[in-house]
């Protein structure tokens, strides 16, 4: 599978609510890979985990574009998260 561009909330919002939800990642500075699996668990609330530390989340779709939250705000607006 090649690895594409996520290029907006709406975009993420539907990967995620397949049935098999979404394997992607962040593309950190100097290449670094941020890997996370997103599933939407219900019309408001997506479970994140985070494969680096292994760390799980429970979110909303706003909570997700808080950078105190998750990388994913910012990475959607640097053009850095990336389906695999």
């Amino acid at each position: 599978m090649a690895i594409k561009l996520i290029e907006t909330i709406d975009e993420l919002d539907r990967l995620a609510g397949r049935d098999c939800g979404l394997y992607c990642f962040v593309l950190l500075n100097g290449g670094i890979r941020s890997c996370k699996f997103i599933n939407k668990v219900d019309d408001e609330l997506f479970y994140v985990f985070n494969e680096i530390d292994g760390s799980e989340q429970f979110i909303t779709i706003y909570e997700m574009m808080e950078s105190k939250r998750t990388l994913i705000g910012e990475a959607l607006a640097k053009r850095a998260l990336f389906q695999y």
